[in-house]
């Protein structure tokens, strides 16, 4: 899906350059935000004893019961 954004201003300078910085620093953050679940997620499987990829596919074959707590 193709999105669009279009702005337009009547300032003097151009609005580019601070676009550019905004997006590169939401960019940061949200790389950020991944790094900082892999590694919550690497302890927590570590403290499981079971990754992530076991614990779907034991889920998938009913080995595990899903529950809600």
């Amino acid at each position: 899906m193709l999105q669009e954004i279009v702005i337009k201003t009547n300032a003097g300078e151009s609005l580019k350059p601070l676009v550019e910085v905004a997006i590169r620093n939401q960019l940061k953050s949200l790389q950020h935000g991944i790094l900082r679940t892999k590694e919550r997620l690497t302890e927590f499987e570590k403290r499981a004893g079971i990754s992530s990829m076991e614990f779907e596919k034991k889920l998938q074959a009913e080995e595990i019961n899903e529950t809600i707590e």
